[in-house]
């Protein structure tokens, strides 16, 4: 059922003397207000990036989070095998348009330094600092003796991406035994796999040609 105008049901039972009344103050307050002018909207043309990083998760990890907020973009893969309550794996891509500018090795080493403060003990080194594809790019291993949140110890291999656009993260994290100063139950093999794979994560752009796309069609994460 439709509603009548609040007007129109304002006067409704009234006698006519007030109906009149009340409808010679409503033309009087329609003639004397001025409509008021609204200024108009322009709406800034959205950003478009040329920019494409060349990542896949490793055959059948399963997706179990996903973020896209414009600002800051999100993937979080796990193994097959591994559930999203109680997973040991988890592989993340991140690019951010806030850190466009940052150094690599200055944001990894600012996490480093956050860390501290949850970490029983902190490990890290270096694993390649330089350009790859005429971007600045860093490559870390980190270990955690033991974070306080979760009690568990850390490995994480961070590969940072200095973009035009965005500003890339791909990191390996694996929750593993608390562990004593250099004595992580973590393999070299690991180590290697895990670098092997982030040497295949690259950033291009296809209107640039200091940063050539070799692949045609780069899966996103």
């Amino acid at each position: 059922m439709s509603r009548l105008p609040l007007a129109t049901a304002s006067v409704l039972g009234q006698p006519p003397r007030i109906i009149i009344i009340g409808l010679a103050l409503l033309i009087f307050v329609s003639c004397t207000t001025k409509p008021a002018i609204s200024e108009p909207q322009v709406e800034a043309e959205p950003v478009v990036a040329t920019e494409r990083l060349i990542a896949s998760p490793p055959k059948d990890w399963q997706l179990i989070y996903q973020l896209n907020s414009g600002d800051i973009r999100l993937s979080d893969f796990i193994p097959p095998d591994e559930t999203e309550k109680e997973w040991q794996t988890k592989l993340s891509f991140e690019a951010h348009t806030q850190l466009a500018d940052s150094d690599p090795i200055s944001i990894i080493m600012g996490e480093i330094k956050s860390k501290r403060g949850m970490c029983t003990h902190i490990d890290h080194f270096n694993l390649f600092s330089g350009f790859e594809n005429n971007y600045p790019t860093s490559v870390r291993l980190i270990q955690c003796g033991e974070n306080a949140h979760s009690q568990l110890g850390e490995i994480s291999l961070i590969k940072a991406i200095q973009g035009n656009d965005f500003f890339y993260i791909v990191r390996f994290l694996k929750n593993v035994p608390v562990f004593e100063k250099g004595k992580a139950e973590f393999t070299n093999e690991e180590v290697a796999n895990w670098s092997s794979f982030l040497k295949r994560v690259s950033l291009c752009d296809d209107d640039a040609a200091d940063h050539e796309c070799s692949s045609p069609e780069p899966v996103e994460p």
